[in-house]
């Protein structure tokens, strides 16, 4: 082998090689680029989240308000302690007019 084949056969090796390392270094250029892109979507998905959450604990706080309300409108506590008082006034009455008739 001449030193001007060798020469080729360095330079072809050196060409390839060089070749392979910029197809490398494009690759990892490209993974850079799509890792990029995957955290900015990640990121912008969780954002979505928190504010779907803090959508959901807005709407709880409105419902629970709603289902106090609606506690107070069917507290029979005090209508029954009126209508107590009104069947005990009618037993009375009652009573009265019994006691009347006899």
């Amino acid at each position: 082998m001449t030193l001007e084949e060798l020469a080729d056969l360095i330079r072809a090796n050196s060409a390839n090689t060089n070749g392979r390392i910029d197809r490398t270094v494009d690759h990892v250029r490209d993974l850079h680029t799509f890792l990029d892109r995957s955290q900015n979507e990640t990121n912008a998905a969780l954002m979505n989240v928190q504010n779907d959450l803090t959508d959901v604990r807005g709407d709880l706080k409105a419902v629970r308000s709603d289902v106090a309300a609606l506690r107070d409108m069917f507290d029979l506590a005090s209508t029954v302690t009126v209508m107590r008082r009104e069947i005990d006034a009618l037993r009375a009455e009652v009573a009265d007019l019994k006691r009347r008739a006899s």
